[in-house]
């Protein structure tokens, strides 16, 4: 195909189309906007709840308790930085590496981004292309796949005048296509189906999130009424009073903003979008952010041979004739000639056949595809010529030739046949009784760090399984090679949709794998309870791929595996799959300790609310009281936290431990800061001169040590054992947070005084050893079960 023979439209014409509108814009579903971000992450029910809470405390003129609005500002604003930093990189990498489409323009090659391509663009796609808008062809005869529309993996022929829809895959040819509907208007974007939907689901952690979220939201509003209720009517303020209404609100205020875990959603997103910009660094590209996140669960991998632990470069080392050898060479150069895409096993059978011979006269030809896993010559008056596997082509091989071909695919090589049959191509019975005319030994040799990679999942207690369309034989050979041990099945002799009946737990190699076949591997995995993870680089892994809990593609893939993969290894290197997952592990690891310091707050607030109800006390604090306390304690240990490079297995259940742990945890809490308020009211411990009345700025000072002592407690006790890092972490933290007591203007701004009485140590250490003792029935029940 002369690749310069349409000239395309002009500058002129695409501004032209553009002004129109006809442009492929599709927002994707996992991309958000810039603006999508900022108001995603601004407009929530909690900033709402801030931003009254807000107004109420300028009403009442106390602007030095409108520090939590700062806190919540940054963290904000820090999560909106992040997602837009990460996705501009997204965005970046994916239009220079695997967003890019070849089109005519003015006469002259273009390589441009899906998204600008418009009416009447004439596209040049080849083998492995996935068509972006619905075409028509102008050329080549094509075959396609449409098994991303249909879910049926048949290869379908298109000839020049036919229609091709988006969605669907250049199997075998290549050609010039021309645009006839773009963006919303393509048939792609008007069906419903599966087979295409683009993977937006959350990560476990952020569903766990989520859960608590809502949780949190449905007990806020109703408990910032009994809140405020409460210390109009119930309490010992005279509402009357100027002063007593300030204090009621800023005290209502307080409790509320404490019902807040401001930095929960943060704490997610944000770790989410710094594993991706990092793993960026690493060339490898995140297309879904909470894929980071699944990833690090998952305990099955499963990957195609070819280009994946082998080199994907095929080298012919033997070759058997059994015909005469000059018919054999034409019928193989013909081959050649036809099959201009040129599959890795095609490349090494050019080296020897692509002479300058004759090609044989033939009537039709059908391409190779990994749904047949065969190519075939129809030759007028002389049947056909078939080339492909050679347990498929089905010739009656002889003892010796047997015996060949065994020996060969025990020792990792790609065996084919050449078979002739007095059939057409289109008999039913094409691949029965032919004739062996020669054999053909392809070898593709395992990467050398597939080794080091195998070991790495049998470290981690990883399930590998290779899934392959090459006989077991060859499959197994090298599987075995780089360290794959397991039993071996030919999926050849097996339905999986009609008989599921194989036990996938006991098998690790499947030879003779079609798509579909990959597919249900996958989907039986997960109905087992496993979280599984897809490595694969060519058209026939893209329904497994697109099925997986997380699929990763290679950057010289298909487009088609890159379009629905989450990670795509942009220097094709298979190494990098243990760096993505540990990638994942500190993300998720880092999460699971430190977002439970974030709902420690609120549950000891509810705690100390629901208390005093039993009182006529007022909401002794005020917001800035705590602000310091919050950020110092639990905001800069969990924002360095964060970082650590946590590479270990994931062990718990994060809402599991929430539950069990944290919340006992914030119980205690809030009992021991209730305890000793009522402690200083029956016993007036600060005051001699007036002993019916309490200190407030002495209070406040013994009442946020003891909240910001058992935070940093709790801490230490989620983090151990300790690494060198968290108790850094943990010693600097400490540090900070006393010493703001001693300085001066600070305390004064925050309303508190040095440390001069020790009362706070009482509720503190009694709280630390009932902490200590729910850790221990908790650990002890985990490890029984």
């Amino acid at each position: 195909m002369d690749r310069i023979k349409h000239s395309g439209l002009s500058h002129a014409q695409v501004e032209e189309r553009m002004a129109k509108g006809q442009v492929n814009l599709i927002t994707s579903v996992n991309n958000k906007s810039i603006k999508e971000i900022i108001l995603k992450n601004s407009l929530t029910l909690f900033n709402l709840i801030n931003a009254l809470l807000a107004v109420i405390v300028i009403m009442v003129g106390s602007y030095k308790n409108l520090l939590f609005i700062i806190s919540i500002l940054v963290n904000t604003g820090i999560g909106i930085f992040q997602e837009i930093k990460a996705k501009r990189l997204i965005d970046k990498m994916s239009v220079d590496e695997i967003s890019a489409v070849r089109l005519v323009r003015a006469d002259k090659e273009v390589l441009l981004p899906k998204e600008e391509i418009v009416i009447d663009d004439i596209l040049l796609l080849e083998k492995g292309s996935q068509i972006p808008v619905d075409v028509v062809n102008l050329d080549e005869k094509v075959y396609i796949d449409e098994s991303l529309i249909t879910g049926e993996s048949d290869l379908i022929e298109k000839n020049s005048g036919d229609t091709i829809y988006s969605g669907s895959i250049i199997v075998q040819g290549k050609s010039a296509m021309r645009a006839i509907a773009v963006g919303e208007d393509t048939i792609i974007n008007t069906l419903t189906l599966e087979a295409k939907k683009i993977k937006t689901k959350k990560s476990k952690t952020q569903i766990d999130i989520d859960k608590i979220l809502k949780v949190i939201a449905f007990l806020v509003i109703p408990v910032s009424l009994i809140i405020f209720l409460n210390q109009m009517f119930f309490t010992d303020l005279n509402f009357s009073s100027p002063d007593s209404k300030k204090l009621l609100l800023i005290g209502g205020v307080t409790a509320i903003t404490s019902l807040i875990p401001e930095g929960l959603v943060l704490l997610a997103s944000g770790a989410l979008a710094i594993g991706a910009i990092k793993l960026s660094q690493k060339r490898v590209l995140a297309q879904d952010l909470p894929a980071i996140e699944t990833l690090a669960r998952v305990d099955t991998v499963c990957f195609d041979k070819t280009g994946t632990i082998t080199e994907g470069k095929m080298t012919l080392s033997d070759v058997r004739y059994f015909s005469e050898k000059e018919k054999v060479d034409q019928i193989m150069s013909t081959f050649i000639q036809l099959d201009k895409d040129g599959n890795a096993t095609t490349l090494a059978l050019q080296e020897k056949y692509n002479q300058e011979i004759e090609n044989l006269a033939f009537e039709k030809f059908l391409p190779f595809s990994s749904i047949n896993k065969y190519q075939a010559l129809q030759v007028k008056a002389d049947g056909t010529y078939i080339l492909g596997a050679f347990d498929i082509v089905s010739a009656d091989y002889t003892a010796e030739q047997e015996e060949a071909i065994h020996q060969a695919a025990k020792t990792g090589h790609r065996v084919l046949a050449l078979v002739h049959i007095l059939k057409t191509i289109d008999d039913k019975d094409i691949l029965k009784s032919s004739e062996l005319l020669s054999l053909f030994f392809i070898q593709d040799k395992p990467k050398q760090s597939a080794l080091e990679i195998i070991e790495f999942f049998k470290n981690q207690q990883i399930d590998i399984k290779v899934i392959s369309g090459d006989h077991m034989d060859t499959v197994a050979a090298i599987a075995n090679e780089v360290g794959i041990d397991g039993n071996a099945v030919d999926l050849s002799q097996v339905n999986l949709e009609e008989e599921p009946t194989l036990d996938l737990e006991d098998i690790s190699i499947y030879g003779r794998a079609k798509p579909k076949d990959k597919r249900e591997i996958i989907k039986q995995l997960q109905e087992n309870g496993h979280v599984v993870a897809m490595v694969g680089d060519g058209i026939n892994d893209v329904l497994a791929l697109k099925n997986a809990d997380c699929a990763i593609a290679f950057g010289n893939g298909e487009d088609a595996t890159k379009s629905v993969a989450q990670f795509v290894l942009l220097d094709n290197d298979f190494s990098k799959v243990p760096l993505i997952m540990r990638e994942g592990r500190k993300v998720i690891n880092n999460i699971n300790r430190v977002a439970g310091m974030s709902l420690l707050r609120v549950i000891y607030t509810i705690v100390f609310v629901a208390l005093m109800l039993f009182t006529v006390n007022h909401f002794p604090l005020e917001s800035i009281n705590l602000t310091l306390v919050g950020v110092l304690t639990i905001g800069v240990p969990s924002s360095l936290l964060i970082l650590e490079n946590d590479v270990q297995r994931i062990k718990n259940n994060f809402l599991d431990r929430i539950v069990k742990e944290m919340v006992p945890y914030g119980i205690l809490i809030g009992i021991s800061i209730f305890a000793f308020l009522i402690w200083t009211n029956s016993r007036p411990i600060y005051s001699v001169t007036n002993p019916t009345e309490i200190s407030n700025s002495l209070f406040i000072t013994d009442t946020t040590l003891i909240i910001g002592s058992l935070q940093l407690f709790v801490l230490y006790m989620i983090c151990k054992p300790l690494s060198n890092y968290q108790k850094y972490v943990i010693l600097f933290s400490m540090l900070i947070f006393y010493t703001t007591y001693f300085i001066t203007p600070i305390s004064r701004f925050i309303g508190t005084t040095s440390i001069k009485y020790l009362y706070f140590i009482v509720p503190t250490v009694l709280c630390m050893l009932a902490i200590k003792l729910v850790s221990l029935i908790y650990h002890a029940n985990v490890k029984e079960k």
